[in-house]
Formats: structure tokens, sequence, C-alpha cells
């Protein structure tokens, strides 16, 4: 029977004892989170330091300390490699020494002088100081033998030591003096404020290196510093260290009933004199009730000891509450049931890796670790796997159903393995070295876990003793110990949250609990800027210094989830427990950020961050990470919310038949949860239903059609969202997966796993347009330098999106569109302008396919792709025997692609460096189109899950209204709707009756009556007065207001009754019919004559217009005023050059009318009719960009200017000519 996530007990205890040697093991036992499918993100690094890769383990020594633990090994006499160490032999001020010379070290490191700094030998101690922000080092190249161990101490004092501090660094060199690739650095903990330490640290260099510099650092910091007594040594193990032999217990020990007691001799008979009081297991005495008794200690039938065993009852409260509920949710070894497959498979999976690393056990320590295989803590993630490891023994010690429950043996080990790490690894005396989430996430998680999960075994005092380096680096739980001492939010702070509770429950400190508790607080609100959760969904992490951050619900949200719906059964029903309006926000977050992403049980990877570079951590089991902890959340919620989690978390994997989800559950208590979620009949499986989302705030867009089985999203940044995240090596080639990249989820569930990150084409993602540059890993990591990315919806079938994109490095620019249309998606690709030398690339398709037998169909005939072909295609047709795996393409403008089925074969670690090489193989179809002149426009539509026949109807439906670089329009006859992205505030004629002029992304609808019109901007509000004055009706109405969580503003327009004799000429005219009018040259270039088109043609003037008569002759009456709306009745062609007919008798030149593109110079700025400064931008008045200019020059206070739009103007001279 599943037992209740926030209650249950397990009785715990605490040992006291008056003798000596009973307790002097201790035991440690530790929990492993160790899975193949585990994402686990927090182990950043924000320092800009270069990534460690130190062999070597350091001990600190503040010489206040009355715990010194460091390592008494190399006492021998061995020679000190580095000269002058003690600084006893100077010389005068040479070089860049300010006063007295060490000999034997280089002349100072100064990258830039600063007056007053100083750095020279003062009292036989290097002095370094300086009162402004100053950097500098002293340096010596010292030979070494890369096949042996080296050990570095030195003396250091600061005195009111301001910024990063001082501390040593090495570099590894070959003979020649260069360093070796890739770059070896190895760094001692940073020194500063007003302190006294000594150093000591040991290292081991790769066997490429054949010297080191050594180097002492003053990094960009203020105040003074002094270094003594330097030395680097061969590491020369002290011999002798014979473990002490333990002895027979005598005199008394005292134990509560929650505790065990584990006897000092393994090799000797214990019996318990009263049966009733307690019990002798696998040398492990346990308590049956409160009592006292004697114990006897026998070997070879000899008695060699005995002692008194008194038993106390232990006082249930509300820390052991706690520590029940974090045992439960986050292991539940009380919830273990053999009989269920996916439970067996997980116990037995984490005793083989107990059995594993028992293999690798080093019980001498001659190894310099507890493990043979994990020696070197200087690499900070080093000290987080043994402890994980040492977490695993503590899963299975409490495991009724496992071979190693209440098993001595391995007990001994985990308390030698506590005792040695405190005493060499991971103490209050230590500074860190390497990544800060090791040493304030990583270990004291998995501490706070051993510590709870094998609790029995522990005793007070060791309990606070293991705790202490814990309390230590999380005294401020609230900030973070990485170089810029960040907030903690997120995932970060749910983790350090989670650490603290646990750590107080476990002292008995209810004020450690409530800190933990409150460091929640300021994650449980939504954001405005910055690192969180936004109102529309968008969930943002690792935002820099100018707010910029990377869309990562399904990573770092996952982690914050996953924490809170471990933190709440935690404190509920205690006096720590937050208030209900507090936590109910936790509803919000899976509405409107988690279940919008996960489709048949796939979470989508755009927003995902470099997690997507992780061999384990694919897009379904990334959707089960952030689902269970819904489910558990669920478990705590009001009937009605309970229902309505887990319907719908039931809906969204019921249809995953690719990935089963207990894969990545990895507690026994959520197996149960699952298990009752998946077979319990009274919970209903909510049906999937369409929906558009788009989250600003991480410019992403998702639309899920459920009437044709298919989901879509887009990809994008801007000003405010990096276009990638690489970070520790991750990610590597992530550089264009939010150019615009489309995800198509369909029949295929497999699509986007079994390897598809590492084997796509990187330079190939579908939907963008990219260089073919070749790239370095994890270059170009950048924001987009303007804020034109949006969307807007009406309806959930309906939308548009627009991005206004730049590449990484402004030498590719387009003008990208997206229109949703029901069954349908349009792309419209505009203005490709490429400023480098080489060509670009746009990704119609690349599929990877599992079907080898997959036909494919060029303008409806099959094609073989045995070798790559070029067509120009009008339709492309992707079949598959699976009706929702069909995908079409329709072109509606006949575009040459290059068609190709390609086997690639890849590994993780080309994307991810700490991933495996084994070899991944996968099939892409892909489609590209190679554009080679600038402003190329293109334009297609997709259709899944569609048969051929379907095509031919929609390319009849779906026309291109306008595409230029002002404006993107496009019609869908079926659903009679407009899709409109403009990118300037000149006015634009839809239809007779609709004038857009406001900037922006638009939607609309024709009604019986009118319009609906749904519009967004990025970052401007809807000018409803400006749409009511360019527009005559009879009613406007603001269906709905634009909010943070949907940004769209629905209006409704109600049109006045149509005007049949409208014969006015020279006026703005609001026309009464619904036409697609096209302001398109090739649209609009038929040569006409002088008695057709009685119906108007309504066009925008841009440039005051003369008059001319039928000759072409001026009639020398200037009567037409830029900046209006005129009739036109045809265009047509006199004496050679273009005419509007305005009337029976007069026309207008068409250059006042009809755009000319001119190609600018140089950047430009726009001004106004007075020859003032409007605004910059950096999209229309880039260096190479073509721009609609109208009409001849015009002079602006005696300067030449070109209209480019309604009152705005750029100098004539920025054009070529």
């Amino acid at each position: 029977m599943l037992k209740k996530i926030n209650f249950g007990t397990q009785k715990r205890f605490s040992i006291r004892k008056l003798t000596v040697g009973a307790c002097s093991v201790c035991l440690g036992v530790f929990y492993l989170n160790f899975t193949p499918n585990q994402t686990v993100l927090a182990a950043d690094d924000n320092t800009s330091n270069p990534v460690l890769t130190n062999n070597s383990a350091t001990t600190i020594t503040n010489t206040n300390s009355t715990n010194d633990s460091t390592d008494k090994d190399n006492e021998t006499t061995v020679e000190n490699l580095v000269k002058n160490g003690d600084f006893s032999q100077t010389a005068s001020k040479t070089g860049k020494w300010t006063g007295e010379a060490a000999k034997s070290w280089d002349s100072p490191w100064i990258p830039t002088a600063t007056e007053n700094a100083k750095v020279e030998v003062e009292d036989g101690k290097l002095h370094i100081s300086s009162d402004s922000k100053f950097r500098a080092a002293v340096t010596q190249t010292i030979k070494i033998d890369s096949s042996k161990k080296y050990v570095m101490d030195y003396d250091v004092e600061t005195k009111d030591l301001e910024g990063a501090g001082v501390r040593v660094r090495t570099r590894s060199l070959d003979d020649s003096g260069k360093e070796i690739l890739p770059k070896e650095q190895f760094f001692t903990p940073y020194t500063n404020k007003t302190s006294t330490k000594h150093i000591n640290q040991q290292f081991q260099f790769s066997p490429e290196t054949k010297q080191i510099k050594f180097e002492v650092f003053f990094e960009n910091s203020t105040g003074d510093a002094y270094f003594d007594n330097i030395s680097f040594k061969e590491y020369v193990k002290k011999s002798g260290n014979v473990k002490e032999e333990p002895k027979a217990e005598n005199g008394e020990v005292n134990l509560e009933d929650n505790k065990y007691y584990l006897t000092n001799l393994s090799n000797a008979d214990y019996k318990i004199e009263d049966s009733e009081v307690a019990t002798v297991k696998n040398n492990l005495i346990i308590p049956k009730k409160s009592g006292s008794t004697k114990v006897l200690i026998t070997k070879d039938q000899k008695e060699i000891g005995q002692f008194m065993l008194n038993i106390s009852d232990h006082q249930q409260s509300v820390y052991d509450k706690i520590l029940d509920s974090w045992e439960n949710v986050s292991l539940g070894n009380e919830n273990y049931d053999d009989s269920n497959p996916y439970m067996k498979s997980l116990l037995d999976k984490t005793e083989s890796d107990v059995a594993n690393n028992l293999s690798k056990w080093d019980a001498t320590q001659e190894s310099n670790s507890i493990f043979s295989d994990v020696t070197d803590f200087n690499k900070s993630a080093n000290i987080t796997t043994i402890y994980r490891r040492l977490e695993q023994f503590s899963q299975v010690l409490t495991n009724k159903s496992s071979k190693y429950y209440e098993n001595g043996e391995l007990a001994l080990k985990l308390k030698d393995g506590m005792s040695y790490l405190y005493a060499k690894v991971y103490n209050e005396n230590k500074d860190i070295v390497g990544n800060w989430w090791d040493y304030q996430i990583g270990v004291p998680r998995a501490i706070v876990n051993i510590l709870t999960y094998a609790n029995l075994y522990f005793s007070d005092a060791e309990v606070k003793k293991y705790l202490l380096p814990v309390d230590k680096f999380l005294a401020d739980p609230t900030h973070l110990l990485s170089a810029d001492h960040a907030p903690a939010i997120g995932g970060n702070a749910t983790d350090l949250s989670k650490v603290t509770i646990l750590a107080g429950a476990l002292k008995g400190d209810s004020s450690r609990i409530q800190k933990g508790v409150d460091v929640l607080l300021p994650t449980l609100t939504y954001v405005e800027k910055g690192n969180g959760f936004y109102k529309d969904g968008s969930y943002i992490d690792h935002v820099d210094k100018d707010l910029h951050g990377v869309a990562y619900t399904g990573a770092y949200g996952n982690v914050l989830m996953d924490g809170f719906s471990q933190i709440m059964p935690m404190i509920s029903n205690t006096e720590f427990a937050l208030p209900k309006e507090e936590t109910d926000i936790v509803y919000g977050w899976t509405d409107q950020a988690y279940f919008p992403i996960v489709i048949n049980g796939e979470l989508m990877d755009m927003t995902r961050g470099r997690s997507i570079s992780r061999a384990t951590a694919e897009s379904h089991a990334a959707a089960i990470e952030a689902l269970r902890g819904i489910v558990r959340i669920a478990q705590a919620s009001d009937a009605n919310i309970k229902s309505h989690l887990l319907s719908v978390v039931k809906g969204k994997i019921a249809n995953d038949t690719f990935y089963v989800p207990y894969q990545n559950l990895k507690s026994y208590t959520d197996i149960a949860l699952f298990n009752k979620l998946l077979t319990d009949k009274s919970i209903i499986t909510e049906k999937g239903k369409n929906y558009i989302q788009f989250f600003n705030n991480m410019d992403k867009f998702v639309y899920n059609n459920v009437d044709d089985s298919f989901s879509f999203a887009i990809s994008m940044f801007s000003d405010k969202t990096k276009n990638y995240e690489d970070m520790n090596n991750e990610n590597r080639h992530g550089w264009y997966t939010s150019d615009g990249m489309i995800y198509l989820y369909n029949g295929d569930l497999a699509h986007y796993s079994n390897g598809y990150w590492p084997t796509i084409d990187p330079y190939k993602l579908p939907g963008t347009t990219e260089l073919t540059t070749k790239r370095e890993d994890g270059s170009g990591q950048a924001v987009l330098p303007n804020s034109f990315v949006g969307a807007t919806k009406l309806g959930e079938k309906s939308a548009t999106v627009a991005m206004d994109f730049i590449n990484f490095n402004k030498e590719l620019t387009a003008r990208k569109a997206w229109f949703i249309f029901g069954d349908k998606i349009v792309f419209l690709t505009t203005d490709i302008q490429n400023n480098s030398n080489d060509p670009s690339v746009t990704t119609v398709e690349n599929r990877k396919i599992s079907d080898q037998n997959r036909k494919v169909y060029v303008n409806g005939k099959e094609v073989d792709l045995t070798d790559p072909t070029t067509e120009t295609v009008q339709t492309l047709y992707i079949d598959a025997d699976d009706n929702n795996q069909r995908i079409g393409y329709i072109f509606l403008k006949p575009l040459t692609l290059e068609i190709n089925k390609d086997q690639r074969t890849h590994s993780w670690r080309e994307i991810n460096y700490g991933q495996s090489d084994d070899q991944i193989t996968n099939t892409f179809l892909t489609a590209i189109h190679t554009t080679t002149e600038n402003g190329e426009n293109i334009a297609y539509v997709l259709v899944p899950n569609k048969d051929q026949n379907a095509l031919k109807k929609i390319q009849a439906d779906v026309k291109v209204v306008e595409q230029t670089n002002d404006i993107q329009a496009v019609y869908d006859k079926e659903n009679n709707m407009y899709g409109v992205v403009k990118y300037n505030d000149n006015p634009y004629m839809l239809s007779k009756d609709l004038v857009l002029k406001q900037a922006g992304i638009y939607i609309i609808k024709k009604i019986n009556d009118g319009y609906e019109l749904s519009f967004s901007h990025p970052r401007d509000e809807f000018d409803y007065s400006t749409l009511k004055r360019e527009n005559a009706s009879d009613n406007f109405k603001i269906v709905k207001e634009a909010t943070e969580k949907d940004g769209s503003t629905v209006v409704k327009i109600i049109v006045k009754e149509k005007h049949k004799n409208n014969s006015q000429t020279n006026d703005i005219s609001k026309g009464t019919e619904l036409e697609i009018i096209s302001n398109s040259d090739e649209n609009n270039n038929a040569t006409t004559n002088s008695d057709q088109a009685a119906v108007p043609i309504i066009k925008y003037l841009y440039h005051n217009a003369y008059l001319y008569d039928q000759a072409g002759k001026r009639t020398n009456t200037l009567v037409l005023k830029r900046f209006n709306f005129i009739n036109t009745y045809g265009k047509l062609t006199i004496a050679g050059k273009k005419y509007y007919r305005i009337d029976k008798a007069h026309y207008v030149a068409a250059n006042n009318i009809d755009p000319i593109k001119r190609t600018l110079k140089r950047n430009s700025f726009i001004y106004d009719e007075f020859g003032k400064l409007v605004k910059k931008t950096t999209n229309a008045t880039k260096k190479g960009r073509k721009i609609n200019t109208y009409g001849s020059i015009v002079k602006i206070n005696g300067k030449k200017f070109y209209t480019v739009g309604k009152n705005q103007f750029i100098k004539a001279i920025n054009f070529k000519k």
C-alpha cells in the first residue's frame, strides 16, 4: 500500500556512550542520486577562470584554527624545486620590481602600471600591494617529472585585501616552454580580506607536461599581501601509517531506541543477556525496547570484555517528521514492492552500483582516497561523486528487500568513508577549489541525504560533526558562492532550501529550518526581469549583468519544480509550513509554463538550454522529470486541483508509446504514484486541446493542433534572450538553435531522441537561414541587436509570428515570419542580406528518418535519393506508412532545392566534452536552398499529416499579398484570414476598408460585418486611436486587452455600409469591398488604357506629385500632397515612363507611389521633414541594406534626401548610385 508522502514514521536514534572506542568508528551513509537519466544542471562555474583540471588536493589552515587537518605526509627531506622560496636572497631594484628584487624569480608581470603599487621583498617576505585595482604576478619556471606527484606549501597573510584576492597558479609547459594543449592550469583558493593562512596542495600533471610556470598572483585587488616559505616538492607519502586496532567495549553504552550500535569488533561474538531489550545482527546491536542489559564479548570462546547497554525511548518531534517525510518523498524504502518490476529494476541497479563501487574500495587509503578510481579531489566534481557513492550505500542499508539491508560490513565502510572524507577532503577548514556548486550544493545535498537515510547509524555527535562544513558553505543559503555572489533563485534556491531544512532537522535547530524555508520566498513570485518564472509561462535562467538570459523551463525549471515538490511535504502540517497564498503560485507554473511544452510525453528541447547535449537527458526523460514533480504536488493539493493535475499528466503521457515513464523515476514512492496514476481508472485521461502559446519573455512559440495530430514550435531569441548557451563544455554546437529553428512533433515520437542532437548537421537546422562559415565550438553566444521578435494569435488555431533576424556576427540579416492558418503554416524569409564571403543556406527540412524506404515526391513525382538531387520545386512531399508522419511543402514561388538523404555518424562527446565518444548513426532527409543574390525572398507552406491531393487546394488558397522589407502579408482563402507583419508606421492599405498604420504583428479575420483583428508588438502597446483614426467604421470594440500572460490585443471592427458610387479622386478613400490588394511591383505592372478600370484601387502617395496629361506633359499644377491615399485606375506607360491614372485626364508618376530599392553604402539615420533626427534603427539603416525610396530627391534645409516612409527621410549621399 502506498504510504502518504507527508506522513509516516521511522524511528530514529542517538548514541550516548561513556566509554572510549565504541563510537570511535563513525558510520557514514551516503545517498547517490547518480542515475543514467538524471538531469543534473546546477554544476555551473560562474567565474571567469579557465576550466580547472587540477590533479591535486588542497588543505588550507587558518592560524587561529584549533582543528589542524593539514596533511602530515612529505615530512621527509625533499628538495624544494622553488628557488629562493623564503625570499632570503635579494638584489637591488631591477626590471619591474618596485623595491628589493627576489633572486631566482622573474621580473614581475604587471599588465597595467598602477601608481603606488608595490611588488618587492620586504622583511624577508614577498610584498604585493596597491591602493587601487591592481593585477600582478611573480613567476619562475620549474622542471618536473609528470610521472610523480608534487606538493606545494606557502604561507600567506593579507591585510584589508579587497577584490578577488591572491593565489598561486601553475601552467603546464612542454620542453620548449610552450603551454600544452589543451591548456592545463591549476589554482589554489583565493585569500583576501584580513587573513593568515598556510596553503598545502597536491598536484598530478598530465604526461605531456615537462615543466611548469609557477605564478604568484595578485588578482584585481587593493590592499596588502605577503607570501613566504613557498615550496614545491615531490610528494612522498609518510610510511608506517598503521591504523590502531579496535578494542573491546567496556563500561556503558547508552542508546535511544531509534539508533543502531555498530560493535567495535567484527571478529568477536556479542551476546545480549536480555534478548527482549536488544538483539545482535551483522555486528549491529538493534534496540527492541527500553531497558538495560549486560552485553558479553567473546572471542575463540573466551570472554574479552563486557559492557552495560542502556536503551531509552526516543521522543518523536517535528524534526523526525521532517526527516521521515524527506526519506519517503526522495527515496521511499517503505513503499518498496518487490512485485513491481520497475521498483525491482531500480533496486537491482542501485545494488549493482554498490557492488561495483565496493570492488574499488581502498581500505588502506594508499590511493589517498577511499575509492581507488577517484583520487583527484582538486576536481570538485569528484568530491560530489564520491559522496554520492556513499549515498547509494545508505539507500540499500535501509531497504528491507536489499541484500545489503542492515549489513554491518557495509555500514563499517560507510563509517570509515565519512570519517576519511571529513578529515582529508571536506571539512570546515577547507576553501573552495574548483566549482562552487560542488561545495555549496552537490556535496552538502549528499551529506544530508546520508545522515537522513541512515540516521539510525549515526550518533548526534557524528551528525553535528559532519554538518560543520555544510554549515560553513551554507552559512547564507540566500546567495551562491559563485564569483558574483548571486542571489539563490530557481533550482539553486530549492536545493539550498532542502539542504538547510534537513541540516536544521538533523541538528534539532528550528531557526536553521526556518532559514531554509525563507530561501524559497523570493522564488514563489513571478518576476518581471531576471531569473525566474514569468506570467506568460517563460522560465529564464543564467541572466547576465545586462539582463540577457536563456530559456530553461525544461532544465533549471525542472530542478525548481522537482525540489519544490519534495520540500512542501517536509514542512506541511508543521509550524514551518508556508501559507497557501504563497504556494498556490505553483499551479500557475504547471498550467502556464509546463503543460504547454509537453507533447506526448516529450518536453520541448527549445526550453532546455544546454541540457540537450546530454545523452541521458533527452526530451522524453526531461518530461518525466517535470511531470513527476507535478504528480507529487497533486498529492498535497485540494481535491479539484489534484484531479485536474493528475488528469492532465495522464493525458500528456497516455500516447507516449516510445518511452516508459518509470525509466526516469528515481524513488520507490514516485514509481508507486505513477503506477496508481496509470492504472487507476477513476483518474480521467484528459483529452488534448488546440492551443497557441507565445512565451514572450523567452522568445518561444508553441502551436498544438489536436485536430490534425501535430504540434509546431519556433525557437527564437531577441535583445533580451541569448541565442544559445555553451557552458562547462556542454552544448558546443548549439550555435543556431534559436535562429528561428522550427520543431514539428508528429507521429514519430522518437524523432528528437536516439541521438538526434549529436547527429543532426548543426549548420542546417530546420527553418534557419545561416552562413556556411565554419564555427569554433562554443563560439558566438550573442543577443539580437533589436527587439522585433513576437507573436499574436486569434483563437487557438491562427497566429502570426515574426523575427527580425540578425545573425551572431551581424553579417547576415533576414526578416522571418510564420503564419498559422489551422492545418497549415506559412513561412516567409524576406530580404536576405549577406555581407560575408560565404554563401547562406535556408534549411527547409532536415528530418531524422527511421524508415529507410520512405518515399519522397517532388512536384508530384517520386525522386530517387540514392544521390543528392537539385530541383526547382513547387511541392515537396515526404510520404510515410503512418498518416501522422507525412509532411508536405508548397512553395508559393518555385524554389531551387538540394534534396539529400544522408547517413550521419557522430558522438555525444562532439557536442558535450563530458559525454561518451561512442558512435551513433542516424539518417536525415535534408532540403536546403542556397541564396546567391542579396534581397531574395522565400515563401512556402508546411502541411503536416495530409495526403498529396490536399496540397493542390492549399496551393490555390494561400497567397502572398506582399513581401517587402517593410511588409510581410499573407492571405488564406479557406479561413478568410490575413497575417501581416509591419516593420514601420507607414499606412498600409490591406484591403479597401482596412488600413494598418502601427508597426507590429497582426492576424486578421474577415467576418460578416467587418474584421476581427489581433495585434501585438514586442515592446509597444496597441495604439487604438491610430487604428480608429485610419479607418472609417461604425464601431470599434476591444474584445481583449493585452496582458502579461498573452500580449495579444483583439479588436472587432464594424465597417460602414458599402458605398457603391465612390468616384471621388485625390481623397483619402475608405473603400467598401474586401479585395486582396498587393502593393508589390510584380503584381501591378500591367500596362492599361485610359478607359480601363471603373473601380478604383487605393494607393498611398509618398511624394508630392505633379499631374500629367495623356501625352506625359506636366500640367504645371501641384495638386496632390504627399502622405495621403488616392484612388487610382490602372497603371500605364507613356513615353517609356510609368504612370498611374487618377481620373479621365490626369496621371501621376508611378515613382511617387511605387518604391525604388536603393542600397545604403553606410549606416544611416532617419530624419523628419524638418531635418531633425527621428530615430536610429539598426535594421532599416544598416550598411548594405536595400531600402524602399519614393519619388525624386527632396531638399530639406538645403540638404538632399530620399523619402523612405511617411515623414521619414534618409540623406541621398548615403545611397549607392
